[in-house]
């Protein structure tokens, strides 16, 4: 387990590279969605078949993904109940920010370092589930908020679920384990390269996307979603990390990553179907800030 503040000044100084990297416009945001493309497709699935291609399983990881995705459906009856009397397009936005997290783009760098691989291999099942509420949930929420209501399909969904990448990644890499199908030595050595730059990756495109910009006419609705996001999140985490009989890493984990960020996915999203983007952008810059405080005290005191 790595020194925590030594690891975070380190992971700091390359987030803020990637920030003044954009500020001196050498970096732009489409430079960042073209890194986002590359880690999502390349480096993090090569990260996720080496760690799961020797994990010890037992039965006990499979409450990683359910309690994710638990915790999911609960956050979305929350959400609707409390944002009902708001503009539809508002309500939208702010429901799907409660829905899932960011974690491949945000926490692996920092666990993978800290927590070391079986800290990593416990957040890879726990994402899993984070996959199907970011694909299924907050997909058929968004679109149910939108324009395009009554279009919505099984077939577009299951097909949304089915190309996103790293979950087939997690899925063959457990295929992998479970038959103990052994990886040529030669292809197993380039995977292990190709997710050596995950982490650095990860964090120079926290900095390119890193904005301290909140839009002040929507102050009050994305305080309250940050409150009911955290608060909601600390309950839950912290009362399973007490409760849960399966050690302090595997609770840890859990409690880490119910207080992760807005998943990125909420933008593309709010476009596609015409809720509110600013308050969409908002709450992910501002979660990305919390998060990142969130993280480093869980690791500083777990």
């Amino acid at each position: 387990m790595g020194n925590v503040n030594q690891i975070f000044i380190i992971s700091l100084a390359v987030i803020l590279l990637g920030y003044f990297l954009k500020k001196l416009k050498i970096l732009n945001k489409n430079d960042g969605n073209s890194l986002v493309k590359i880690i999502m497709n390349i480096t993090l699935p090569a990260l996720i078949i080496t760690v799961f291609i020797d994990l010890d399983l037992n039965a006990n990881l499979i409450i990683l993904p359910l309690t994710n995705i638990v915790y999911g459906f609960l956050a979305y009856f929350l959400a609707k109940k409390l944002f009902k009397d708001i503009k539809i397009e508002d309500a939208g936005s702010l429901i799907i920010s409660l829905l899932g997290f960011n974690i491949g783009l945000f926490a692996y760098p920092f666990i993978e370092n800290i927590w070391g691989k079986t800290g990593l291999q416990y957040m890879a099942f726990f994402d899993m589930g984070n996959a199907v509420i970011i694909f299924g949930l907050a997909y058929i929420t968004a679109a149910s908020y939108g324009p395009k209501r009554n279009e919505l399909s099984a077939t577009v969904i299951t097909k949304k679920l089915l190309t996103f990448i790293p979950l087939m990644s997690y899925l063959l890499a457990l295929l992998l384990n479970i038959f103990n199908f052994e990886l040529n030595f030669y292809l197993f050595s380039v995977l292990k390269k190709v997710a050596g730059i995950n982490g650095v990756l990860v964090l120079l495109v926290l900095g390119i996307y890193l904005e301290f910009k909140l839009d002040r006419s929507e102050l009050k609705k994305i305080s309250k979603a940050v409150i009911v996001k955290y608060s909601f999140g600390l309950l839950v985490g912290i009362a399973l990390y007490l409760i849960l009989p399966f050690g302090k890493l595997f609770n840890g984990v859990i409690l880490l990553g119910v207080v992760m960020p807005t998943g990125m996915a909420v933008i593309p999203y709010s476009i596609e179907n015409k809720l509110n983007t600013k308050i969409s952008g908002s709450l992910v810059n501002l979660t990305n800030i919390l998060s990142f405080i969130f993280m480093w005290l869980i690791f500083k005191f777990i």
